[in-house]
């Protein structure tokens, strides 16, 4: 997936604390049941990133209509072009104790 990145949404997560190749990680690594649908479009993630820190990754698919070819690459674009999907993570944070928990649990159920 490509990955369509405004200052809008860097400054959101960074917000946050957290920086986009976090959050990208986060969604590229899911493990089932994730992502999984959060209405309006959105998808959730909950996951560890490369340094294990355990982050709630939120992110839409884009029609190729809502795609902003000024927010990516010439390669990102040429990608696009040939069909490849493209999102845009509009939430990322720290999953709270209790989440963390819970994902571990999941995880240990699904291995």
């Amino acid at each position: 997936m490509i990955y369509q990145w405004n200052p809008r949404n860097r400054q959101h997560i960074g917000k946050h604390g957290v920086q986009d190749i976090e959050a990208k990680y986060v969604v590229e690594h899911a493990r089932s049941p994730f992502p999984r649908g959060a209405g309006d479009g959105k998808q959730l993630v909950w996951g560890q990133t490369e340094n294990g820190r355990y982050l709630q990754v939120i992110f839409l698919y884009l029609r190729d209509d809502e795609v902003d070819l000024e927010w990516l690459s010439l390669l990102e674009r040429l990608r696009f072009e040939e069909g490849e999907e493209v999102g845009m993570i509009i939430h990322a944070r720290d999953l709270k104790s209790d989440e963390k928990r819970q994902l571990r649990r999941i995880m240990r159920h699904r291995t």
